[in-house]
């Protein structure tokens, strides 16, 4: 039922989603539908919840997943795991988003960013060296935030960009982590040689 309410969105919109629409599309009554969902509202929710969960699982496999074969890998394999994550139903996501912020004000995503940040800094990622990197906390606030903007930019322009550009804004994020995290690399090195001078 609710594959056959993604598809309902995606081609008709929210005036288009109904109950009995949801019935007929998934080939079953509309008393099962209501077995489930009291109505419409019931139904968004639903799918909002495992939009998200779905998001937030292809964004945590890509982090923590195999150590990338090059610098850069990582945020690489997180744009890719989004963009493919909402397979090409970027109007759904939308939609459900601002069901979102109508009923509750408010969307999961904020935590599952902040979620990001604290694993950035606190736990750390695998790089390409399979050494374990831990950012500054600003640092992983600032390249979340900007990893998120720059992709959800994307989302919400689904058709401005080809193959190639899209390519070409994946290289331009990935430079700006690799910066980032080289930064960090060299003020750790530095604080590290600082700290050895100063024993006794």
């Amino acid at each position: 039922m609710l594959e056959a309410a993604t598809r309902i969105l995606d081609k008709q919109g929210l005036a288009g989603l109904t109950t009995n629409r949801v019935a007929e599309v998934a080939g079953v009554s509309i008393g099962t539908v209501y077995q489930y969902f009291n109505d419409k509202s019931e139904l968004l929710d639903a799918l909002a919840e495992r939009e998200v969960q779905a998001l937030s699982d292809a964004v945590l496999a890509a982090l923590t997943g195999p150590a990338p074969t090059e610098a850069g890998g990582r945020v690489r394999a997180v744009v890719r795991a989004v963009l493919q994550a909402y397979g090409g139903r970027t109007g759904v996501h939308r939609l459900l988003v601002e069901h979102l912020l109508a009923t509750r004000g408010a969307t999961p995503l904020p935590g599952m960013r902040e979620a990001v940040v604290q694993m950035m800094s606190q736990d750390g990622i695998v790089g390409f060296d399979q050494r374990v990197r831990a950012l500054a906390p600003a640092d992983a606030f600032v390249l979340t935030h900007s990893v998120g903007g720059v992709v959800r930019a994307l989302l919400a322009a689904p058709d401005r960009f080809d193959g190639a550009q899209r390519e070409a804004i994946e290289d331009a994020l990935v430079r700006l982590v690799v910066t980032v995290m080289d930064r960090d690399d060299t003020a750790a090195a530095r604080d590290r040689r600082a700290a050895a001078v100063e024993m006794p």
